[in-house]
């Protein structure tokens, strides 16, 4: 769940609930996953929250989405238990601003168990902070402009055991830290697991390089750059495991591949005011006309091969209420050597809002 549900500009009063879908399906081989489809259903509850000691200076809302996920039939990859998304909002004359928001995600590691009765716990925590403060609900409706690009995310993401003969045992621990500035381009730095280093770097026209290395055990350094025409220039140099004297040798190849990212910006969001009918998979037997704010985005990553296009559309009644959320996530996979697409994976989650403590019997039916 890539972005921010739009909120009003009060604190709404009381829990509201929802119900839905997740359908996951991947075609091709992404590693570590498998191609299959995994389908979810899913429940959730938002609340409005005052403040905690750590939401950031100015804040004046935290709303608080937590969803949990049943069934699910992935033969392999992450099988989704719950997310928590809170999003630390402040009011003000362009509307309601988005200053940070934390997402957590638990699901079960079906990749690191490996034996039977073995099972992994992966737990997933985004921090995303904005420090130009982006209305997520403008005060005025109408196309507003391009969502900024500049922020500060910290990733940290571990699978342990939670049943089994190792209990506590890690598969994997990663830590990074990215600076995303006002032209898409980043710096990212961190670990993977105990020893090893991560640096990335891309610039915002084109050019990459990353590198993660473990010392004695392995080394991967990728180079891309900029387009020249249609074409990118790649440099792969990778290190096995250091055993024996001489140590194996750094093996450099390079690559010449198609511009696997083109057409369409490297990084790019825009948030747009309308006014739409609900679509069918909101759960509704009657057409519904609400408030629509709809964030599009893209994001390439050129050292992994991988743009993130989302499509996050939320449906808000007169009095503020997200009446139905639906988030279209499709991440493609490309061979960064040859630039083929060799995966992709299409992330379909709709929540729709099945009413509260307080709410009207009107709008639980979701009308004015």
């Amino acid at each position: 769940m890539p972005m921010p549900t739009p909120t009003p500009l009060t604190i709404l009063a009381g829990p509201r609930a929802y119900s839905g879908t997740r359908i996951v399906t991947v075609t091709g081989s992404p590693p570590p996953r498998t191609a299959g489809t995994a389908s979810y259903a899913a429940g959730a509850v938002e609340t409005d929250l005052p403040p905690g000691s750590t939401a950031p200076a100015g804040t004046t809302l935290d709303r608080r989405l937590q969803v949990t996920y049943t069934g699910g039939t992935s033969p392999a990859g992450m099988l989704l238990q719950k997310e928590t998304l809170d999003r630390f909002a402040a009011t003000g004359s362009a509307g309601l601003s988005l200053l940070a928001q934390s997402e957590v995600t638990v699901a079960l590691d079906q990749n690191a168990a490996f034996a039977a009765g073995q099972q992994f716990t992966d737990t997933r925590s985004v921090t995303t902070t904005y420090p130009s403060a982006p209305a997520v609900v403008p005060a005025a409706t109408g196309t507003v402009p391009p969502f900024p690009l500049a922020a500060g995310t910290h990733l940290v993401e571990q699978s342990i055991e939670t049943a089994g003969t190792f209990l506590g045992d890690e598969a994997f621990d990663i830590d990074y830290a990215r600076t995303t500035n006002a032209d898409g381009s980043f710096d990212e730095n961190g670990s993977n697991d105990a020893g090893a280093s991560h640096a990335k770097h891309q610039n915002a026209d084109g050019s990459a390089t990353s590198s993660d290395s473990q010392p004695g055990f392995s080394l991967r350094d990728v180079a891309v750059s900029a387009p020249s025409g249609v074409q990118l220039a790649v440099t792969l140099q990778t290190q096995g495991r250091v055993i024996g004297n001489p140590p194996p040798p750094i093996v450099t190849a390079t690559f010449t591949t198609p511009v696997w990212y083109a057409p369409g910006p490297l990084a790019a969001a825009v948030l747009t005011d309308s006014v739409g009918q609900l679509p069918a998979a909101c759960g509704l037997s009657s057409p519904v006309t609400a408030r629509r704010l709809s964030l599009a985005s893209t994001a390439v990553d050129v050292t992994a091969g991988t743009r993130v296009v989302t499509n996050d559309q939320n449906y808000l009644d007169a009095n503020g209420i997200t009446l139905c959320r639906a988030v279209s996530t499709v991440t493609s996979v490309f061979d960064v050597t040859t630039g083929a697409l060799t995966a992709t994976i299409d992330d379909e989650l709709t929540l729709h809002y099945t009413g509260s403590a307080q709410a009207s019997s009107s709008v639980r039916r979701g009308t004015r």
